[in-house]
């Protein structure tokens, strides 16, 4: 930068001399070919690949010089996700929620902070979340009109089983933790095309590898069964939303797999196409795990709410905006109320009646206690 400003320094100085007739023998013309083709220095950038804690705009600094993309991780992610339904937060969600391709661009621009340029808009979220927390997160999702598809971009859902515990005394087994470290190095300091990729072109921003011919029928054959029949016959409609990305998940594990190899070459073979379908179905079965915490929700709601019934807690007529003021564990949230509700209802528990007030206001929907559940016979 030094040696940028001098030379910069020295030709206007010497523009200033021309213009007094006292400069050497170079014209205007000369100096300010001179001038434009100064190239000013880049500031050097440490190549960052996750972030614990950051906000929107940061995230935009870092992936202007970050285009490979990166992780945000969060140990625990519910703080992440309330934050988005905060007013005002609205252009948080959107900013990750544009960043699932990883392929396309994103300007951001503000009066204070300027232009910020992102040639790859790529962020990849992880963390955890308790499956009680989760639960009430997904009857939020699927009692309202904001359903934006957020969740169904979290494709690689896990849900282990707790394992029981028993004292082990073991050592760690030898290499396999540099074998790892080695691994993601490798990957990091990829070059594509060394390793058979297609070059990047005007119509394909990036470079590119293919399935083989025994691999793409692979794909065919899983994406029509995909399309055909698992996703028609889906009655949830998250889950059903959930499984609409799946092709995407089969790609994008498949790439990782034939990354991984040591001469991977330009065609993903078979076996790992093979390897890919594998994962999806895994994590299908996950997925339809924490998708069905959403029906055991809705259950133990309605299960709460009945055994108030029973207990004479509510009178005839209660609307749902009666049982919130309850403040019942279990049905503090209005959503939560409407789908326990809703789940009464179905099992003759309750029938909802149409109410116009006296003075005029809004409808409303007062719900009337089947009888048998007074005295017990229900």
């Amino acid at each position: 930068m030094a040696a940028y400003d001098a030379h910069r320094k020295s030709i206007e100085q010497e523009m200033k001399m021309a213009v007094k007739g006292k400069g050497l023998n170079r014209s205007m013309g000369d100096l300010k070919a001179d001038l434009e083709s100064l190239e000013e220095p880049k500031a050097p950038h440490v190549r960052r690949f996750r972030s614990n804690d950051a906000t929107t705009a940061k995230l935009a600094d870092l992936l202007s010089v970050n285009p490979e993309g990166m992780l945000v991780f969060r140990d625990e992610i519910t703080g992440l996700l309330s934050s988005w339904n905060k007013p005002g937060n609205e252009g948080d969600r959107a900013f990750y929620l544009e960043s699932w391709n990883g392929t396309q661009p994103y300007r951001q621009d503000r009066i204070g902070r300027g232009e910020i340029w992102i040639s790859n808009h790529c962020l990849s979220l992880f963390g955890g979340i308790q499956p009680e927390l989760l639960a009430r997160y997904l009857i939020g999702l699927s009692s309202s009109l904001d359903n934006d598809g957020r969740m169904q971009r979290f494709q690689v859902l896990v849900y282990p089983e707790q394992v029981a515990w028993a004292w082990r005394d073991r050592y760690p087994i030898q290499g396999i933790r540099e074998c790892v470290r080695d691994l993601f190095h490798h990957l990091s300091v990829l070059v594509p095309e060394e390793v058979g990729a297609a070059p990047a072109t005007e119509f394909t921003k990036l470079p590119s590898f293919y399935f083989d011919d025994v691999a793409q029928q692979i794909f065919i054959d899983w994406s029509t069964d995909l399309n055909t029949v698992r996703i028609p016959r889906e009655t949830m409609p998250l889950m059903r939303q959930h499984l609409a990305k799946f092709e995407r998940l089969f790609c994008s594990t498949a790439l990782i797999f034939h990354l991984t190899q040591v001469n991977p070459g330009p065609a993903i073979s078979a076996e790992t196409a093979m390897r890919a379908a594998a994962w999806c179905e895994y994590l299908e079965a996950h997925a339809r795990r924490i998708y069905g915490l959403l029906e055991l929700q809705q259950v133990s709601a309605a299960n709460a709410l009945a055994r108030r019934l029973a207990k004479g807690k509510l009178q005839d007529g209660f609307t749902v905006r009666d049982v919130h003021r309850k403040g019942w564990n279990g049905l503090t949230q209005i959503s939560v109320i409407e789908q326990a509700i809703g789940v009464l209802e179905e099992n003759d528990y309750l029938a909802g009646v149409d109410h116009q007030n006296h003075s005029g206001g809004p409808q409303t929907v007062r719900y009337f206690i089947n009888p048998k559940v007074r005295d017990g016979s229900s």
